[in-house]
């Protein structure tokens, strides 16, 4: 949630204007990582204009800093929200497939 690190609107539809630091700290999700989180699986599209790479950097950090799994995909285009729809003839379109694939990995489809 710092500034510069979230999409300017989001931050203050989410914290206001001028959040203190306990809640940036609060509402800051690598700062909230724990060592019991689950395996984490994260796809995004580096044309996504709401959040900006360097955040999931440091989600992506902080989880192998404690020694959550964690696999990321990052695609070159997708947007914001792509989930299931609007990816047809895109690289994100494999997306499902990846995290079916990386479940089956864990044992989470037996």
């Amino acid at each position: 949630m710092e500034e510069g690190s979230i999409h300017p609107q989001s931050r203050e539809e989410l914290i206001g204007t001028t959040p203190d630091d306990a809640t940036l700290d609060a509402h800051s999700i690598y700062k909230l990582v724990t060592a019991e989180m689950p395996p984490t699986f994260i796809f995004e599209a580096n044309d996504d204009d709401a959040v900006i790479p360097e955040s999931t950097f440091r989600f992506v950090a902080a989880l192998k800093e404690v020694g959550v799994p964690v696999e990321l995909h990052q695609f070159e285009q997708g947007g914001h929200g792509f989930s299931l729809r609007m990816v047809r003839d895109m690289p994100t379109e494999a997306w499902p497939e990846l995290l079916v694939e990386w479940l089956g990995s864990k044992g989470m489809l037996d």
